[in-house]
């Protein structure tokens, strides 16, 4: 990681824009992600600052994390399965043995 993005890094996590910092403590997040067996992996923002900086925006005065995504009037999603069922039984074998059932068939 370059200089530069530890510095960028660093003000982002220590900077008064992360006001859940100390309502919602990184212990209590690390509680959370245990007890629910979520797994992540180590990326330029960890899961607790993206959460306090998510929150921060969600709950903003300016709205402007509502106004990224514009009410869509009369858009709705369908709630239905898009692929039909299969006729082909489920793999219960390695896909190398299944090969080998078909060559030797």
């Amino acid at each position: 990681m370059t200089l530069r993005v530890q510095i960028l890094k660093d003000k982002f996590s220590q900077g008064l824009g992360l006001p859940f910092k100390e309502l919602l403590p990184e212990s209590t997040i690390k509680l959370a992600i245990s007890e629910l067996k979520i797994k992540y992996k180590k990326r330029l923002f960890d899961p607790f600052v993206t959460l306090w900086a998510f929150l921060s925006q969600v709950l903003d005065t300016d709205k402007t994390c509502h106004n990224a995504v514009p009410d869509r009037p009369g858009r709705s999603q369908p709630r239905v399965r898009k692929r039909r069922p299969k006729i082909y039984p489920l793999m219960t074998k390695p896909r190398h043995e299944l090969r080998k059932q078909l060559q030797t068939a």
